[in-house]
Protein backbone atom coordinates (compact mmCIF):
# COMPACT_ATOMS: atom_id res chain seq x y z
CA UNK A 1 0.00 0.00 0.00
CA UNK A 2 1.47 3.62 -0.79
CA UNK A 3 2.02 5.51 2.09
CA UNK A 4 2.42 9.31 1.88
CA UNK A 5 2.44 12.02 4.83
CA UNK A 6 1.22 15.80 4.32
CA UNK A 7 4.22 18.76 3.73
CA UNK A 8 2.70 22.39 3.84
CA UNK A 9 4.03 25.09 1.39
CA UNK A 10 3.92 28.52 1.29
CA UNK A 11 1.76 30.67 -1.91
CA UNK A 12 3.07 33.48 -2.84
CA UNK A 13 -0.46 34.90 -2.07
CA UNK A 14 0.41 34.28 1.42
CA UNK A 15 -1.95 31.11 1.15
CA UNK A 16 -0.87 27.38 2.55
CA UNK A 17 -0.77 24.77 0.06
CA UNK A 18 -0.43 20.90 0.93
CA UNK A 19 1.98 18.85 -0.85
CA UNK A 20 2.64 15.15 -0.97
CA UNK A 21 5.66 13.57 0.64
CA UNK A 22 6.10 9.63 -1.20
CA UNK A 23 7.24 6.86 -0.11
CA UNK A 24 7.68 5.39 -3.12
CA UNK A 25 9.89 6.10 -6.58
CA UNK A 26 7.39 5.40 -9.18
CA UNK A 27 4.14 6.84 -7.91
CA UNK A 28 2.30 10.01 -8.54
CA UNK A 29 -0.60 10.98 -6.16
CA UNK A 30 -3.52 13.66 -6.53
CA UNK A 31 -5.15 15.57 -3.34
CA UNK A 32 -7.92 15.87 -3.82
CA UNK A 33 -7.75 11.97 -4.63
CA UNK A 34 -11.37 11.49 -6.12
CA UNK A 35 -11.51 10.67 -9.98
CA UNK A 36 -14.50 13.36 -9.99
CA UNK A 37 -14.38 16.80 -8.54
CA UNK A 38 -18.04 18.66 -8.79
CA UNK A 39 -17.91 22.53 -7.99
CA UNK A 40 -20.28 25.12 -8.79
CA UNK A 41 -19.69 28.25 -11.05
CA UNK A 42 -17.76 30.61 -9.76
CA UNK A 43 -16.46 28.39 -7.05
CA UNK A 44 -12.42 27.80 -6.79
CA UNK A 45 -10.47 24.80 -6.99
CA UNK A 46 -6.88 23.50 -6.08
CA UNK A 47 -5.66 20.20 -7.03
CA UNK A 48 -2.31 19.02 -5.77
CA UNK A 49 -0.41 16.84 -8.36
CA UNK A 50 3.03 15.19 -6.15
CA UNK A 51 5.82 12.93 -7.44
CA UNK A 52 9.36 12.09 -7.09
CA UNK A 53 9.91 12.05 -10.73
CA UNK A 54 10.71 15.72 -13.07
CA UNK A 55 8.95 16.86 -16.07
CA UNK A 56 5.66 17.20 -14.57
CA UNK A 57 2.71 19.06 -16.25
CA UNK A 58 -0.74 19.50 -16.19
CA UNK A 59 -2.75 18.87 -19.44
CA UNK A 60 -6.20 19.63 -20.02
CA UNK A 61 -9.09 17.45 -21.81
CA UNK A 62 -7.66 17.35 -25.24
CA UNK A 63 -4.04 16.87 -24.20
CA UNK A 64 -3.10 20.79 -24.36
CA UNK A 65 -0.76 21.54 -21.12
CA UNK A 66 -1.86 23.97 -18.49
CA UNK A 67 1.30 25.91 -18.84
CA UNK A 68 0.01 29.74 -17.08
CA UNK A 69 1.58 31.06 -14.12
CA UNK A 70 -1.29 33.01 -12.94
CA UNK A 71 -4.51 34.20 -14.42
CA UNK A 72 -7.99 32.06 -13.49
CA UNK A 73 -5.94 28.98 -14.01
CA UNK A 74 -2.82 28.39 -13.80
CA UNK A 75 -0.60 26.21 -12.78
CA UNK A 76 2.65 26.62 -9.52
CA UNK A 77 5.45 24.62 -8.97
CA UNK A 78 7.34 23.29 -5.93
CA UNK A 79 10.30 21.40 -4.93
CA UNK A 80 11.25 20.52 -1.14
CA UNK A 81 13.37 17.20 0.19
CA UNK A 82 13.00 15.53 -3.01
CA UNK A 83 9.18 15.87 -3.41
CA UNK A 84 8.20 17.81 -6.66
CA UNK A 85 4.43 18.84 -6.55
CA UNK A 86 2.61 21.25 -9.17
CA UNK A 87 -0.88 22.72 -8.49
CA UNK A 88 -3.79 22.94 -10.91
CA UNK A 89 -5.68 25.86 -9.76
CA UNK A 90 -8.62 27.69 -10.81
CA UNK A 91 -9.93 30.80 -9.53
CA UNK A 92 -13.42 31.50 -10.34
CA UNK A 93 -15.02 28.29 -11.95
CA UNK A 94 -16.75 28.45 -15.54
CA UNK A 95 -18.56 25.90 -17.08
CA UNK A 96 -16.12 25.70 -20.04
CA UNK A 97 -13.77 24.38 -17.75
CA UNK A 98 -15.77 21.32 -17.59
CA UNK A 99 -13.89 17.91 -18.58
CA UNK A 100 -10.64 15.67 -17.51
CA UNK A 101 -7.29 16.70 -16.47
CA UNK A 102 -4.12 14.51 -16.03
CA UNK A 103 -1.22 15.33 -14.38
CA UNK A 104 1.88 13.50 -15.98
CA UNK A 105 5.81 12.79 -14.24
CA UNK A 106 8.78 11.26 -15.79
CA UNK A 107 10.14 9.04 -12.87
CA UNK A 108 13.14 7.07 -14.12
CA UNK A 109 12.55 7.54 -17.90
CA UNK A 110 9.01 5.80 -17.54
CA UNK A 111 5.83 8.45 -18.14
CA UNK A 112 3.81 7.87 -14.85
CA UNK A 113 -0.01 9.97 -14.78
CA UNK A 114 -3.12 10.56 -13.00
CA UNK A 115 -6.42 12.26 -13.41
CA UNK A 116 -9.79 13.57 -12.41
CA UNK A 117 -12.67 14.80 -13.78
CA UNK A 118 -14.05 18.04 -13.23
CA UNK A 119 -17.96 18.19 -13.33
CA UNK A 120 -19.58 21.78 -13.48
CA UNK A 121 -23.20 22.58 -12.28
CA UNK A 122 -24.51 25.85 -12.91
CA UNK A 123 -27.17 25.93 -10.07
CA UNK A 124 -30.81 27.13 -10.48
CA UNK A 125 -31.38 30.76 -11.12
CA UNK A 126 -34.68 32.05 -11.89
CA UNK A 127 -34.88 34.81 -15.13
CA UNK A 128 -36.73 38.08 -14.89
CA UNK A 129 -39.48 36.46 -12.36
CA UNK A 130 -41.18 39.07 -11.01
CA UNK A 131 -42.98 38.18 -7.47
CA UNK A 132 -45.60 39.89 -8.78
CA UNK A 133 -47.86 39.89 -11.95
CA UNK A 134 -51.23 41.21 -13.45
CA UNK A 135 -53.69 39.78 -15.41
CA UNK A 136 -57.26 41.41 -16.92
CA UNK A 137 -59.97 39.72 -15.97
CA UNK A 138 -61.37 37.69 -18.43
CA UNK A 139 -58.44 37.08 -20.75
CA UNK A 140 -55.79 34.39 -20.80
CA UNK A 141 -52.69 35.53 -19.05
CA UNK A 142 -49.19 33.20 -18.56
CA UNK A 143 -47.43 33.61 -15.02
CA UNK A 144 -43.95 33.34 -15.95
CA UNK A 145 -41.06 31.56 -14.29
CA UNK A 146 -38.43 30.57 -16.24
CA UNK A 147 -35.13 28.54 -14.47
CA UNK A 148 -31.79 28.25 -16.52
CA UNK A 149 -29.01 26.19 -14.78
CA UNK A 150 -27.04 22.44 -16.17
CA UNK A 151 -28.25 20.31 -15.36
CA UNK A 152 -31.22 21.91 -16.87
CA UNK A 153 -34.02 22.31 -14.15
CA UNK A 154 -37.35 21.13 -14.19
CA UNK A 155 -40.40 23.39 -13.75
CA UNK A 156 -43.28 21.82 -11.60
CA UNK A 157 -46.39 24.58 -9.99
CA UNK A 158 -48.30 24.54 -7.54
CA UNK A 159 -51.55 27.13 -7.07
CA UNK A 160 -52.74 28.28 -3.92
CA UNK A 161 -50.93 24.70 -2.67
CA UNK A 162 -52.38 22.40 -5.07
CA UNK A 163 -51.16 21.40 -8.00
CA UNK A 164 -52.90 22.85 -11.71
CA UNK A 165 -55.00 20.39 -13.41
CA UNK A 166 -58.05 20.40 -15.72
CA UNK A 167 -58.39 22.95 -18.90
CA UNK A 168 -57.79 26.24 -17.11
CA UNK A 169 -54.29 25.55 -16.99
CA UNK A 170 -51.64 24.85 -19.28
CA UNK A 171 -47.76 24.42 -18.87
CA UNK A 172 -45.79 26.39 -21.09
CA UNK A 173 -42.15 27.01 -21.43
CA UNK A 174 -41.94 30.35 -20.07
CA UNK A 175 -44.78 29.50 -17.48
CA UNK A 176 -48.15 28.62 -16.90
CA UNK A 177 -50.85 29.79 -18.81
CA UNK A 178 -53.76 30.13 -17.15
CA UNK A 179 -57.70 30.70 -19.15
CA UNK A 180 -59.87 33.26 -19.03
CA UNK A 181 -58.64 34.62 -15.36
CA UNK A 182 -61.35 35.48 -13.11
CA UNK A 183 -60.82 37.05 -9.32
CA UNK A 184 -60.92 33.77 -7.98
CA UNK A 185 -58.01 33.23 -10.08
CA UNK A 186 -55.98 35.84 -7.90
CA UNK A 187 -53.51 34.47 -4.70
CA UNK A 188 -50.34 32.75 -4.55
CA UNK A 189 -48.59 30.48 -7.10
CA UNK A 190 -45.24 28.88 -6.94
CA UNK A 191 -43.01 27.80 -9.40
CA UNK A 192 -40.72 24.96 -8.10
CA UNK A 193 -37.16 23.89 -10.22
CA UNK A 194 -35.35 20.88 -9.56
CA UNK A 195 -32.22 20.07 -10.69
CA UNK A 196 -31.53 16.32 -10.57
CA UNK A 197 -28.37 14.49 -11.84
CA UNK A 198 -25.84 11.44 -10.92
CA UNK A 199 -23.62 14.10 -9.48
CA UNK A 200 -25.79 17.23 -7.85
CA UNK A 201 -29.65 17.26 -6.55
CA UNK A 202 -30.47 21.17 -6.20
CA UNK A 203 -34.27 22.48 -5.64
CA UNK A 204 -35.23 26.00 -5.72
CA UNK A 205 -38.85 27.79 -5.35
CA UNK A 206 -40.38 31.21 -6.64
CA UNK A 207 -43.40 32.51 -5.03
CA UNK A 208 -45.60 34.24 -7.09
CA UNK A 209 -48.44 36.39 -6.15
CA UNK A 210 -50.82 37.02 -8.81
CA UNK A 211 -53.17 39.90 -9.11
CA UNK A 212 -56.21 40.57 -11.25
CA UNK A 213 -57.21 44.04 -13.03
CA UNK A 214 -61.16 44.38 -13.11
CA UNK A 215 -63.85 46.82 -12.91
CA UNK A 216 -65.36 47.89 -9.63
CA UNK A 217 -67.15 45.46 -7.44
CA UNK A 218 -69.54 46.61 -4.44
CA UNK A 219 -68.43 44.66 -1.45
CA UNK A 220 -71.87 44.23 -0.59
CA UNK A 221 -72.63 42.32 -3.46
CA UNK A 222 -76.11 43.45 -3.77
CA UNK A 223 -78.10 45.10 -6.44
CA UNK A 224 -81.11 46.50 -4.46
CA UNK A 225 -80.98 49.95 -3.26
CA UNK A 226 -79.66 50.54 0.04
CA UNK A 227 -81.75 52.13 3.02
CA UNK A 228 -80.29 54.84 5.27
CA UNK A 229 -82.54 57.01 7.55
CA UNK A 230 -81.58 60.56 9.15
CA UNK A 231 -83.21 63.39 10.81
CA UNK A 232 -83.66 66.81 10.47
CA UNK A 233 -80.75 68.48 12.44
CA UNK A 234 -78.48 65.39 11.99
CA UNK A 235 -75.77 64.27 10.47
CA UNK A 236 -75.70 61.53 7.95
CA UNK A 237 -72.86 58.89 6.77
CA UNK A 238 -73.36 57.39 3.98
CA UNK A 239 -70.46 54.81 2.46
CA UNK A 240 -69.77 53.41 -0.52
CA UNK A 241 -66.69 50.68 -0.87
CA UNK A 242 -65.61 48.42 -3.68
CA UNK A 243 -62.99 46.42 -4.51
CA UNK A 244 -61.40 47.53 -8.09
CA UNK A 245 -57.99 47.38 -9.72
CA UNK A 246 -57.06 49.68 -10.67
CA UNK A 247 -58.06 52.32 -8.01
CA UNK A 248 -61.67 53.65 -8.17
CA UNK A 249 -62.56 57.31 -8.81
CA UNK A 250 -65.87 57.93 -6.77
CA UNK A 251 -68.43 60.41 -7.96
CA UNK A 252 -72.02 61.16 -5.90
CA UNK A 253 -75.12 62.08 -7.37
CA UNK A 254 -78.46 63.17 -5.79
CA UNK A 255 -81.55 62.93 -7.89
CA UNK A 256 -79.48 63.03 -10.98
CA UNK A 257 -77.49 66.04 -9.87
CA UNK A 258 -73.52 66.12 -9.15
CA UNK A 259 -72.63 66.54 -5.81
CA UNK A 260 -69.53 68.26 -4.31
CA UNK A 261 -67.88 70.00 -1.43
CA UNK A 262 -68.38 73.19 -2.22
CA UNK A 263 -72.07 72.37 -0.99
CA UNK A 264 -72.80 73.67 2.42
CA UNK A 265 -74.10 70.71 3.56
CA UNK A 266 -71.93 68.24 1.95
CA UNK A 267 -68.80 67.01 2.78
CA UNK A 268 -67.18 63.76 0.74
CA UNK A 269 -64.33 61.58 2.06
CA UNK A 270 -62.21 59.68 0.13
CA UNK A 271 -60.13 56.62 0.95
CA UNK A 272 -58.70 53.69 -0.91
CA UNK A 273 -61.52 51.69 -2.89
CA UNK A 274 -63.90 54.09 -0.67
CA UNK A 275 -65.92 57.04 -0.34
CA UNK A 276 -67.88 58.48 2.28
CA UNK A 277 -70.69 61.53 1.44
CA UNK A 278 -71.28 63.25 5.18
CA UNK A 279 -74.89 65.11 4.87
CA UNK A 280 -75.83 67.72 7.00
CA UNK A 281 -79.66 67.41 7.21
CA UNK A 282 -80.54 71.12 7.32
CA UNK A 283 -84.01 70.68 6.19
CA UNK A 284 -86.59 67.76 4.45
CA UNK A 285 -85.17 68.78 0.72
CA UNK A 286 -82.08 66.95 1.91
CA UNK A 287 -84.01 63.43 1.87
CA UNK A 288 -84.22 61.27 -1.03
CA UNK A 289 -81.84 59.06 -3.77
CA UNK A 290 -77.95 59.27 -3.90
CA UNK A 291 -75.92 57.59 -6.07
CA UNK A 292 -72.68 56.56 -5.80
CA UNK A 293 -70.45 55.36 -8.80
CA UNK A 294 -67.49 53.58 -8.68
CA UNK A 295 -65.26 53.96 -12.23
CA UNK A 296 -61.82 53.15 -13.35
CA UNK A 297 -60.62 52.04 -16.63
CA UNK A 298 -61.97 48.70 -17.11
CA UNK A 299 -65.38 50.02 -15.72
CA UNK A 300 -67.85 51.25 -13.23
CA UNK A 301 -69.91 50.37 -10.48
CA UNK A 302 -73.19 52.09 -9.40
CA UNK A 303 -74.87 52.26 -6.05
CA UNK A 304 -78.36 53.71 -4.92
CA UNK A 305 -79.12 54.76 -0.87
CA UNK A 306 -82.40 56.04 -0.36
CA UNK A 307 -82.15 58.44 2.60
CA UNK A 308 -85.34 58.44 4.50
CA UNK A 309 -86.55 60.54 7.43
CA UNK A 310 -86.34 58.73 10.72
CA UNK A 311 -86.83 59.66 13.91
CA UNK A 312 -84.22 61.03 16.25
CA UNK A 313 -83.88 58.73 19.44
CA UNK A 314 -84.18 60.20 22.68
CA UNK A 315 -81.43 60.08 24.97
CA UNK A 316 -81.15 57.30 28.10
CA UNK A 317 -83.47 57.24 30.72
CA UNK A 318 -80.27 57.22 33.21
CA UNK A 319 -76.30 56.15 33.57
CA UNK A 320 -75.00 54.96 36.82
CA UNK A 321 -71.22 53.37 37.54
CA UNK A 322 -71.95 49.96 38.71
CA UNK A 323 -68.22 49.15 39.61
CA UNK A 324 -64.84 50.37 38.95
CA UNK A 325 -61.50 48.88 38.36
CA UNK A 326 -57.91 50.20 38.33
CA UNK A 327 -58.55 49.54 34.55
CA UNK A 328 -62.69 49.16 33.83
CA UNK A 329 -65.78 50.74 34.24
CA UNK A 330 -69.18 48.77 34.41
CA UNK A 331 -72.20 51.26 33.54
CA UNK A 332 -75.72 50.26 34.02
CA UNK A 333 -77.40 51.95 30.79
CA UNK A 334 -81.28 52.43 30.57
CA UNK A 335 -82.92 53.20 27.39
CA UNK A 336 -85.40 56.19 26.62
CA UNK A 337 -88.64 56.20 28.16
CA UNK A 338 -91.16 53.45 26.44
CA UNK A 339 -88.45 51.02 25.35
CA UNK A 340 -87.90 52.67 21.65
CA UNK A 341 -87.85 48.89 19.60
CA UNK A 342 -85.55 50.90 17.18
CA UNK A 343 -82.87 51.64 19.79
CA UNK A 344 -79.62 49.56 18.46
CA UNK A 345 -77.32 50.47 20.83
CA UNK A 346 -75.20 53.65 22.48
CA UNK A 347 -72.56 55.69 22.21
CA UNK A 348 -69.77 56.06 24.77
CA UNK A 349 -67.56 58.52 24.98
CA UNK A 350 -65.08 58.76 27.80
CA UNK A 351 -61.39 60.90 28.60
CA UNK A 352 -59.22 62.08 31.57
CA UNK A 353 -60.63 65.02 33.35
CA UNK A 354 -57.64 66.86 33.53
CA UNK A 355 -55.55 67.25 30.60
CA UNK A 356 -55.83 67.77 26.91
CA UNK A 357 -56.25 63.93 25.96
CA UNK A 358 -59.32 63.68 23.25
CA UNK A 359 -62.51 61.21 23.80
CA UNK A 360 -61.94 57.66 23.30
CA UNK A 361 -65.86 56.62 21.81
CA UNK A 362 -67.30 52.70 22.22
CA UNK A 363 -69.96 51.50 19.94
CA UNK A 364 -72.18 49.68 23.14
CA UNK A 365 -74.20 47.03 21.58
CA UNK A 366 -76.26 44.48 23.73
CA UNK A 367 -78.03 43.84 26.77
CA UNK A 368 -76.79 46.36 29.90
CA UNK A 369 -74.79 45.93 31.70
CA UNK A 370 -71.31 47.20 30.01
CA UNK A 371 -67.96 47.07 30.37
CA UNK A 372 -65.54 49.50 29.31
CA UNK A 373 -62.15 48.03 29.44
CA UNK A 374 -57.97 49.72 29.16
CA UNK A 375 -57.69 52.66 31.25
CA UNK A 376 -55.66 54.01 32.89
CA UNK A 377 -55.04 53.34 36.83
CA UNK A 378 -55.55 55.88 39.51
CA UNK A 379 -57.51 58.76 37.12
CA UNK A 380 -60.26 60.63 37.34
CA UNK A 381 -62.48 59.96 34.41
CA UNK A 382 -65.53 61.62 32.56
CA UNK A 383 -67.93 60.34 29.98
CA UNK A 384 -70.93 60.89 28.17
CA UNK A 385 -73.62 58.29 26.76
CA UNK A 386 -76.28 58.98 23.65
CA UNK A 387 -78.82 56.54 22.41
CA UNK A 388 -77.96 55.08 18.80
CA UNK A 389 -80.96 53.88 16.05
CA UNK A 390 -80.79 53.92 12.37
CA UNK A 391 -81.53 57.22 11.96
CA UNK A 392 -78.90 58.48 14.05
CA UNK A 393 -77.88 59.51 17.81
CA UNK A 394 -79.55 61.22 20.61
CA UNK A 395 -78.38 64.18 22.74
CA UNK A 396 -75.89 63.15 25.29
CA UNK A 397 -76.75 62.22 28.80
CA UNK A 398 -74.88 65.08 31.36
CA UNK A 399 -71.50 63.78 31.88
CA UNK A 400 -70.37 61.12 34.29
CA UNK A 401 -67.20 61.63 36.35
CA UNK A 402 -65.53 58.30 38.07
CA UNK A 403 -62.16 57.46 38.70
CA UNK A 404 -60.48 54.21 38.30
CA UNK A 405 -58.62 52.71 41.57
CA UNK A 406 -55.00 52.44 41.92
CA UNK A 407 -52.96 49.34 40.25
CA UNK A 408 -52.36 46.57 43.35
CA UNK A 409 -49.28 44.59 42.94
CA UNK A 410 -49.19 41.14 42.90
CA UNK A 411 -48.67 39.49 46.45
CA UNK A 412 -45.27 38.24 46.40
CA UNK A 413 -44.53 34.57 48.51
CA UNK A 414 -41.39 33.54 49.93
CA UNK A 415 -39.87 29.75 49.14
CA UNK A 416 -43.04 28.54 51.55
CA UNK A 417 -45.84 29.86 50.51
CA UNK A 418 -45.69 32.86 53.31
CA UNK A 419 -47.21 36.12 51.79
CA UNK A 420 -44.15 38.80 52.04
CA UNK A 421 -45.55 41.75 52.81
CA UNK A 422 -45.58 45.07 50.70
CA UNK A 423 -43.56 47.46 52.66
CA UNK A 424 -40.15 45.00 52.67
CA UNK A 425 -40.89 45.25 48.48
CA UNK A 426 -40.88 48.58 48.94
CA UNK A 427 -37.90 48.82 50.96
CA UNK A 428 -35.88 46.37 48.49
CA UNK A 429 -36.83 48.80 45.64
CA UNK A 430 -35.42 51.90 47.64
CA UNK A 431 -32.45 50.07 48.44
CA UNK A 432 -31.80 48.85 44.96
CA UNK A 433 -32.43 52.83 43.96
CA UNK A 434 -29.49 53.87 46.31
CA UNK A 435 -27.25 51.13 45.11
CA UNK A 436 -27.49 52.02 41.68
CA UNK A 437 -27.19 55.20 41.79
CA UNK A 438 -23.67 55.00 43.24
Amino acid sequence: MLKVARLLYFHSSGIELEGVVLATRDAIVLQPSAPVTVKNVNDSLLVTCSSKGNLMMWLKRGGTEVSAKKGRVHVESKTKDGNNSIYLMFESINKKDEGNYTCKANVDGKEVSASFNLIVIKPIFFMDTSVVQSANENENVTVKCEAQGDPEPKIVWSVKGKPPTGPKYKLMGDGLLVVNVTLEDMGEYMCKAFQISSFTSNYQEQNITLKIRHKPIMLDNTSSPITSYGFVTGVVNLTCSVQADPLANFTWTKDSKPLSDNLGNITIFHDTNLSTLQVVVHNNSLFGNYSCKARNKLGAAKRTIQLLEGTKPDPPTSVNVRSVSAESVELEIKGPLGGDPETLGYKVQYRPKHGDMGWVTNQLSGESPYTILHLIPDMDYILQVATRNAAGYSDYVPEKSFKTTKLQADSVTDKNGVNIKQPCITAFITIFTVLSSL
